[in-house]
């Protein structure tokens, strides 16, 4: 009985593989080009968080305030000091505040802050108080 195996046979890869390699090397290539982008043009500026307000809702007694936290910066944020007063009148003010613990660059992160006072009857100031670099 005559073989029909050779040694090219053997070791020639299936289409499948071939597809393989070429994905894993086009990840590799995209990768690489990515952190090279990263590396030469993306700017390395501290971190630019600000706060928005998403949403105002009744929570029980008491009114929840949703924000979010934005760093639009280049270097990411830890511990970061969110604060929250709400001013209803010149003497009449509350206030809270809350630490996320890590926002990356151009990435956000949200939270919360309860109030006893309903927030659209004064004027609801936030702001960023601190942060440590990671």
């Amino acid at each position: 009985m005559a073989e029909h195996n050779t040694d090219k046979e053997k070791h020639r890869a299936s289409i499948s593989e071939r597809l393989l390699a070429l994905t894993g090397l086009t990840v590799v290539v995209a990768m690489s080009g990515y952190l090279l982008y990263n590396a030469i043009w993306v700017e390395d500026t501290p971190p630019d968080i600000q706060v928005t307000i998403e949403r105002i809702e009744q929570n029980g007694q008491d009114f929840l305030v949703i924000f979010e936290a934005r760093n639009h910066g280049g270097q990411a944020a830890a511990n970061v000091m969110v604060q929250a007063e709400l001013r209803t009148g010149i003497v009449n003010t509350e206030a809270a505040e809350t630490i996320l613990n890590y926002i990356p660059a151009d990435s956000s992160r949200k939270g919360g802050f309860f109030f006893r006072q309903d927030p659209h009857r004064g004027r609801l100031v936030l702001s960023v108080s601190a942060y440590q670099k990671p």
